[in-house]
């Protein structure tokens, strides 16, 4: 029944309002602009409205589907890094090609030269909006390693899910891997018992000795205490 005083149209108006302020505050609206759009509310306005939201959530929801991926990739990397034996040297194959993008690296002879690397790195990622889940490795030339050149550094490489953003790759194919946990001031401890088990084994090792960093700051103190896994394609 409709009262004379009007109160059950009222209460439903006042429900209808409330109903839109609680969903353009769910799109994160402040109130004053809740207010301005009240006031001058049209099916026009409403639509641009609308329509600019739509776009912000498709950002946004984009957004987080990257960070998910990254929270992800970096659960899987960690849990490798926990359950490797870093006394062992194995041979893992690669199905399919995986793609990086890869920067110069300057000789590795002084914290500038490797600071200056980095950075240089970390400008062609931002300018290409490109968002990894991985840290940034680095890339040796096998034959540089195999001479004994242990400054000689080629690039650092970010891993990219989507070749567009690409401009190097990691061929599929057999490789030999360690993994070395006293962080860099020792790595080439572990470059050393990889070029001296493929002598032993006559395994002629070919590319790019790849380092990717499977504990960082993020789950230890200090780059002296990362793990990091060493990996070199194997000549077939």
């Amino acid at each position: 029944m409709i009262t004379s005083n009007g109160y059950r149209y009222y209460s439903i108006y006042q429900a209808d309002v409330f109903n839109v302020i609680l969903v353009l505050k769910e799109l994160d609206m402040p109130l004053k602009d809740i207010k301005k759009f009240l006031d001058n509310r049209s099916p026009k306005r409403l639509l641009h409205l609308l329509e600019k939201e739509e776009k912000a959530l498709t950002a946004k929801i984009n957004r987080l589907k990257k960070m998910k991926k990254l929270v992800v990739d970096k659960i899987n990397v960690t849990k490798e890094a926990m359950e490797v034996n870093t006394m062992d040297i194995i041979i893992e194959y690669k199905e399919e090609d995986e793609f990086i993008v890869v920067t110069e690296s300057k000789p590795l002879t002084n914290d500038k030269n490797i600071y200056d690397s980095i950075q240089l790195h970390y400008k062609y990622l931002e300018g290409h909006n490109i968002i990894s889940s991985t840290s940034e490795g680095w890339m040796r030339r096998a034959e540089n390693v195999l001479n004994g050149e242990n400054v000689k550094y080629d690039y650092l490489y970010t891993k990219v899910d989507e070749s567009k953003f690409a401009n190097h790759k990691i061929q599929k194919g057999t490789y030999l891997v360690a993994y070395h946990d006293e962080g860099y001031p020792s790595i080439e401890k572990t470059y050393n018992r990889l070029v001296k088990y493929a002598k032993d084994n006559d395994l002629v090792l070919k590319g790019f000795f790849y380092e990717d960093i499977l504990l960082d700051e993020l789950s230890v103190k200090g780059y002296e205490k990362y793990l990091i896994k060493l990996s070199v394609l194997i000549h077939d």
